[in-house]
Formats: structure tokens, C-alpha cells, sequence
């Protein structure tokens, strides 16, 4: 009878005990909204009642200690770190509390918590590119220079993509490139990049020439469109012989053909016997609507073949395209050849070629309308004090006649650009 009696009882116990736990669970479940309603009600007294209703809630804590920290109308710092404080105190192993307490005692000017704080952190999560990363960023406001640079260089040992906001930090400090590649940039092939594309975006040759040598001895293979924005930075300094010689160390690291590069000619595939990557120092041109260009195999003045370009006829063109900067010596004289044929081309304003300087007058070769096998244009200039590159490039002005859109077809060939020897005096 004993055994029956206890079935019963057994069962209601249990029933109890499911009830206190569905209980338990719906009033924590409450708490929960509760809590989150106050903080999104995003008012002081919210977020008080927030952390009452769940004191050992961490992020809450960490919550209200953000609110505390950044809010610009009713900032309160030392609230701020007893928030911290507490959120540490209840999830010590957290890497981003350690970081918001290190955060507060450094904007009361508590440095030396501060540092603790941030070296807590690093200690719990070694391997957190984030955490060096911020800890890095706090010794550099300090200047800690030495140990700044190498909490970030293991920060971007982990995390590349911190990269672009590592250099940027590092240089408004340093502004050494030498600094930059030995004690902040690992040699990684996603670093280098980012790092030359920073420099070359800051228009910081001197640092950008520095990454770029780095990469070369490193010598991973390097797509051109990351290099070439190097060279057009050196060309718009005005730095051609730094331009030429990163041309080559992008055309090789890249796998580019670099059969345009010739002993003859200082100009790149002069004879269009490759396509152009419309980049660096070879031939550029953009898409223009009424503009059709094409590599002609049947009417090429030497080689295999010739660059034709084709106006429709639509347009009264103010055309200065086809074009490649070419870096020469100051005080040296040379000699400019290309050849050109034309069929058809229209108005009095016909198209030509014309050398620009960017200190000192450009020239321009005769342009051709009409009908013209080919023929060669030739000059002889000598470069300035303060020359280090010509740029070459098909030209054509606006006509001001009634009939005044172009049509036709001009081919271009064989162009080359020989120094001559120093400037006569």
C-alpha cells in the first residue's frame, strides 16, 4: 500500500518542480524585457533601472558604462569606469570590458590603469588582433613609440584588414618609412598592398617607394593594377626616374610582357605589337562614345600591326587621348618620331599628336585632315632644368564651323623617343 500512496506524492512533486522552474524562467524571461525596454528607452534613469533589474548582467554593465563614456550632453567618466568595473568584475575574462575600463581610466587621465587594463586584456586573448590593435593605438597616444609599433605589428600579424587604419595612425606619428618596414608591417603579400595603396591615396611617395622596394625584395607576384597607381604618383611628382624604374619591377613581378621595353626607345610598346594595360607607363586611353579603337594587322607601317582609332562623325571632338607618360632626363635634347596615316578625316580641325611638358611649352606636330598614306613626323627638342617627363598623346581641338564633326580614321605607329645627348649650351 506504501509503494501505491507514494506514486501520487512523487508525481505532484514533480509537477511542483516543473512549475518553480517554468516560473523561474518566465520571471527571468521578464526581467530580461524588462531590462531591455529601460535601456532602449535611452534616458539616464532607463539604463539605471536596466542594471537593477539585472546586476549580473555584464552587458549591461558594459552597456551603461559606453552610455556613461560617449554621451556628449551628459558625459560622466568616473561612472563610466565604476560601470566597467563592475562589468569585469562579473565576466573578468571579457577582452572587450578590460578594453572599455582601459578606454575610461585613459580619458580621466588615469594612464597607468589604463595600461593595466589594456594589459589584462592582451593577457586574457594573445591571439586577438583587435586587442593588440587597441592596445597598440593607446601606447602610440602615449608615445610608448617602440612598444606601440610592435603590438600592432602582431595586431596585423592576425588581422590584415586593420591594415589601412594601422598605417594611417603609425604615419601621422612617424612619417618614417623605415620605421614603417621594419618594426610595423609583417611581410605579408594583403599588408603590403594595403599599406602601398594608403601611402599612394595619402600622396606619400617617400613611403610608398619604401613599401614597394619591400615588396620587390620580397618578390610575391603583384597584380599591375596595385603597382601602377605608384608610378602615375611618381609622374605627377614629377620623379620619372623613380616612375621607370618601378614600371619594370611591376611589369616583372606582375607577369606582364615587357617586350615593349627597348633599347632604341624610351616610349612602351611603341609599335602597338601589344595590348596596352591602359595603365603605368604604357599607352592609356578611356572609352568615348563615337570613338572606335582597334589594332588594323593589314595597314601597319612596321611590325605586325598598328593602333587605328575611328571617329563616327557624331561629335564636334575636343579630343586629347591616346596617350603615355614618358620619363626623360632635365637638360638633355632628343628626337620624337611616330608615323601616322589618315583616311577621311573630316573638318578643318584635323587630329595630330602633341608633346606636353609640365615645365615648359608643350609642342605640337601637324594635324592631319583628309587622306594621307603613311608618313612620319619627326622633332628635336631639348628638355628643361626642371623636366622628367613628356607626355605623348593624339590631339584634336573643337572646330568653330558650321560643319564641324569629326569622322574618319587616323593610324598611329612607330612611335619612339631617342635621347641625343646633354643640352648644348
Amino acid at each position: 500500500m506504501s509503494f501505491g500512496l507514494a506514486k501520487p506524492a512523487s508525481r505532484w512533486t514533480t509537477l511542483a518542480l516543473a512549475l518553480v522552474v517554468a516560473f523561474l524562467m518566465i520571471e527571468g524571461s521578464a526581467r530580461n524585457w524588462l531590462a531591455a525596454r529601460a535601456f532602449d528607452s535611452n534616458t539616464p534613469q532607463g539604463r539605471a533601472r536596466a542594471v537593477a533589474l539585472e546586476p549580473g548582467n555584464a552587458d549591461d554593465w558594459y552597456r551603461l558604462g559606453l552610455n556613461r563614456m560617449l554621451d556628449f550632453e551628459n558625459a560622466d567618466p568616473q561612472a563610466a569606469i565604476e560601470a566597467f568595473q563592475r562589468a569585469v568584475s562579473i565576466d573578468p575574462r571579457s577582452a572587450g570590458n578590460w578594453m572599455a575600463l582601459g578606454d575610461a581610466h585613459e580619458q580621466t587621465g588615469e594612464i597607468s590603469q589604463a595600461r593595466q587594463s589594456f594589459e589584462t586584456a592582451v593577457a586574457d586573448y594573445p591571439d586577438s588582433g583587435e586587442v593588440h590593435w587597441r592596445y597598440g593605438s593607446f601606447l602610440l597616444r602615449q608615445g610608448d613609440l617602440q612598444q606601440a609599433y610592435a603590438e600592432i605589428h602582431r595586431a596585423l600579424l592576425s588581422t590584415p584588414t586593420l591594415t589601412t587604419l594601422a598605417v594611417s595612425r603609425v604615419w601621422r606619428v612617424t612619417q618614417d618609412p623605415q620605421i614603417l618596414i621594419t618594426e610595423v608591417l609583417p611581410e605579408n603579400d594583403r599588408v603590403m598592398s594595403d599599406a602601398l595603396t594608403w601611402l599612394i591615396d595619402a600622396q606619400q611617395p617617400q613611403g610608398a617607394l619604401a613599401v614597394w622596394n619591400q615588396m620587390v625584395r620580397i618578390a610575391h607576384p603583384v597584380p599591375l593594377k596595385v603597382s601602377a597607381p605608384l608610378v602615375d604618383l611618381l609622374v605627377s611628382k614629377d620623379q620619372g626616374d623613380a616612375a621607370q624604374n618601378v614600371w619594370r619591377q611591376a611589369l616583372a613581378l606582375s607577369g606582364t610582357d615587357a617586350s615593349g621595353l627597348t633599347p632604341q626607345s624610351l616610349v612602351f610598346n611603341g609599335g602597338f605589337e601589344t595590348d596596352p594595360v591602359n595603365d603605368g607607363l604604357d599607352w592609356r586611353w578611356n572609352p568615348v562614345p563615337g570613338i572606335t579603337y582597334a589594332y588594323d594587322t593589314s595597314h601597319q607601317h612596321s611590325g605586325r600591326r598598328a593602333l587605328s582609332v575611328t571617329f563616327d562623325g557624331s561629335r564636334n571632338l575636343n579630343y586629347h587621348d591616346v596617350l603615355q607618360p614618358v620619363p626623360v632626363e632635365p637638360n638633355t635634347r632628343y628626337h620624337f618620331s611616330a608615323a601616322l596615316r589618315t583616311a577621311g578625316i573630316s573638318t578643318d580641325n584635323g587630329v595630330g599628336l602633341t608633346l606636353t611638358f609640365s615645365t615648359q611649352p608643350s609642342i605640337s606636330l601637324e594635324s592631319l585632315t583628309g587622306d594621307h598614306d603613311w608618313l612620319t613626323q619627326q622633332v628635336d627638342f631639348t628638355t628643361g632644368p626642371n623636366t622628367h617627363i613628356v607626355q605623348i598623346a593624339l590631339n584634336r581641338n573643337p572646330s568653330q564651323k558650321f560643319d564641324n564633326k569629326l569622322a574618319g580614321t587616323i593610324w598611329l605607329d612607330d612611335v619612339t623617343l631617342t635621347p641625343l645627348g646633354p643640352a648644348r649650351p
